[in-house]
């Protein structure tokens, strides 16, 4: 067992890693393979275990969802494995994490080069995720400057370009060569002791050369040197990990991404998001990060989701049909033995003796999990105790509790909003950014909003709710709106905000918002509806899930007020899978009305359109034995509108916005 550990800069507590490795794992650090397969992985994150006993695997050029709740460890799963800290991973795996950011901060990128700051968009971060062939462009950059212009002040300039990147490339070999003689012992370790000393006299010779060079006299052997650097610009990519890498893109975007990801060949992706319809267009196989173990499924989120759910429901029918025959069996034994004690009839009590056998040691699984009859010898191979695998329903997790109450009816009928030639600008020389829109919302509709970033969908909403003044936007006078924007958990990270507890920072919000005063029961009971009971005395920045349970603190206060209209815009930016599915289930047995602006087309789809929850097969058509429970089933039905230089409700929904977007993508590469 090896173990490593690392406590990165200005992060708390210690990072640590075991695995299973072998002497051969330790000594051959460098290897062909490119497909990660370790067992008996521990990572924790000080006293915390985030993983216990489990198989790491990865295979080459697959593409992987990695998928469970907030607070779970997947980022941490993915630093363990970008950085190396797993004993086990090849050292010339050549592996790069695009960690996941927030609005208006730098990207970090944790590649070859170390952990780097930069001011990349996300796409253009995937552009450029190849970090062995960056090195090589800004190699090729520098060598093409130096042979255009030769000589630069009277110095040689291709001899020092030459120069300095070779001292660099023989620092990277005396790093590896330091690395690896810190490892290996005995007769290996000599010979590696015997390398790094090559290695440090290569280095020392390098930067001799170095100093020399823009004073050595032009020589053939420097220009073909120059030269044949210039041809070894041409890898690829061994392993991209993606942590929320379609945070704050717009649809263009994430299709654009989608479509990049997909169609990249010979690369192992593994992706961290929280966009059901992009999870799925891009995953191969999925990882499931849950109760400290992964487990592994063959399809993406939306088929595991199907799956799970039909295994389930078999799984329960079988064991109910089970556990009535048990029942009945038992009666029939202990009858037997009763009549057989009393009359001395043997052949009774071999009845029961015999069935008494058939339930200690051959009840269970009747048939395999193909749907054919169980066979124990290709079923349930191996020793066990009985000749039959147990039904074994798995305890689901416990679920997510969001509520929204039912706001008051209005004294008089009315529209809530309504608007007519609605136009705006910010000044009178600026081009308006949004122009003659109307549009009509009524108690209980819903409704949403999308649309490329940039095209007025947050001005709109304020000029609708208020926030921006308006004389062309009339509102119902009883109208009580709830308002989620998408700084409302920024508001929560602020240094006078985040030491507060949950329960201070509720009754103070909402007597400084609403002019409402909860005592500290209903402020318990408030927050306790949206799961955070459990840690009402809490700091705000101590909550675990991080910005998940933060946003549910933000949506505790918006639904105390019971508002007529909830507006939602990119609420579930910091949710997981499954918090956004609790999310729906909450707005859907909520009778108010809702306006969504929103890029995640699961989410449209279920609040608006009236999806199901678990989204059915490419067909369309369900499985033989799926059903949908009474609190997924099909929703209110609203209507999609497109915010652009042309206002209009899409007839056809997302898919229509989707097609849009698409149809843009038609032999392109980029983002139009």
């Amino acid at each position: 067992m090896s173990r490593r550990s690392v406590k990165p800069a200005n992060i708390q507590p210690t990072l640590t890693a075991t695995s299973q490795t072998s002497r051969f794992h330790t000594d051959t650090l460098t290897t062909l393979s490119t497909e990660i397969d370790l067992k008996q992985v521990n990572i924790s994150l000080g006293q915390n275990d985030l993983l216990v006993d489990v198989d790491l695997r990865l295979k080459a050029g697959v593409h992987y969802a990695l998928v469970g709740r907030n607070g779970e460890g997947k980022s941490t799963l993915l630093k363990a494995i970008a950085d190396k800290i797993i004993p086990g991973i090849p050292e010339n795996l050549r592996i790069l994490l695009i960690d996941q950011v927030t609005e208006n901060q730098s990207l970090l990128l944790h590649g070859e080069e170390g952990i780097q700051s930069t001011e990349l968009s996300v796409t253009q971060a995937v552009v450029r995720s190849n970090k062995h062939r960056e090195r090589l462009l800004r190699d090729r950059s520098t060598l093409l400057g130096a042979l255009e212009n030769p000589w630069q002040n009277g110095q040689n300039a291709v001899a020092a370009a030459t120069a300095t990147i070779e001292t660099a490339r023989s620092r990277e070999k005396l790093d590896l060569a330091n690395k690896i003689a810190a490892k290996r012992s005995g007769a290996r370790g000599i010979q590696a002791r015997k390398e790094l000393k090559q290695a440090e006299k290569e280095y020392e010779e390098s930067l001799a050369t170095l100093q020399r060079a823009p004073n050595e006299a032009e020589k053939p052997e420097t220009l073909e040197r120059a030269n044949n650097m210039l041809m070894e610009v041409q890898d690829a990519l061994e392993a991209l990990l993606l942590d929320e890498p379609n945070n704050y893109c717009d649809l263009p975007a994430v299709i654009w991404l989608q479509n990049y990801i997909t169609n990249l060949p010979g690369s192992t992706v593994v992706v961290i998001s929280h966009d059901r319809d992009f999870l799925d267009a891009i995953t191969e196989e999925l990882i499931v990060l849950r109760n400290k173990s992964l487990t592994y499924f063959d399809g993406n989120p939306s088929q595991h989701a199907r799956f799970t759910l039909n295994q389930r429901k078999w799984l329960t029918r079988m064991k109910e049909s089970q556990d009535k025959k048990q029942e009945a069996m038992e009666k029939t034994i202990a009858d037997a033995v009763k009549l057989g004690k009393k009359t001395g009839d043997e052949g009774k009590l071999r009845m029961a003796k015999s069935r008494q056998k058939k339930l200690d040691e051959r009840w269970g699984m009747e048939v395999s999990a193909k749907g054919t009859r169980f066979k124990l010898n290709r079923d349930l191979m191996g020793y066990h105790a009985t000749s039959r695998g147990s039904i074994e329903v798995e305890e689901l997790d416990k679920p997510i509790k969001l509520h929204f109450p039912d706001p008051e009816s209005l004294r008089f009928p009315g529209a809530l909003i309504s608007v007519t030639g609605l136009s705006h600008r910010y000044s009178p020389k600026s081009p308006y950014i949004i122009e003659n829109i109307s549009i009509t919302i009524h108690p209980g509709s819903r409704v949403a909003f999308v649309g490329r970033n940039g095209q007025g969908k947050s001005t709109l909403v304020k000029l609708l709710v208020g926030t921006i003044p308006s004389t062309k936007v009339e509102r119902h006078p009883r109208l009580k709106i709830g308002y989620y924007d998408q700084h409302s958990v920024e508001e929560l990270s602020r240094d006078n905000v985040k030491d507060k507890s949950v329960i201070a920072y509720f009754m103070e919000t909402a007597q400084e918002k609403y002019k409402m005063t909860p005592d500290e029961g209903t402020a318990r009971a408030v927050v306790g509806s949206f799961g955070l009971g459990h840690r009402a005395l809490n700091s705000i920045q101590s909550l675990s899930g991080g910005q998940k349970r933060q946003v549910r603190l933000a949506l505790s206060l918006i639904a105390y007020s019971a508002p007529n209209l909830l507006v939602l815009d990119e609420v579930s930016t910091h949710l997981d899978l499954d918090t956004i599915q609790a999310l729906v289930r909450a707005l859907r047995a909520y009778s108010g009305a809702i306006l969504l602006v929103s890029h995640d087309r699961y989410l449209v789809r279920c609040l608006v359109e009236g999806a199901p929850l678990v989204p059915r097969d490419d067909s369309g058509e369900e499985e033989e034995g799926e059903e949908e429970s009474d609190d997924d089933g099909e929703g209110k039905v609203g209507n999609v509108y497109i915010v652009s230089k042309r206002f209009r409700v899409l007839e056809g929904g997302m898919d229509e916005y989707v097609r849009i977007v698409e149809k843009k993508f038609k032999g392109k590469l980029g983002v139009s």
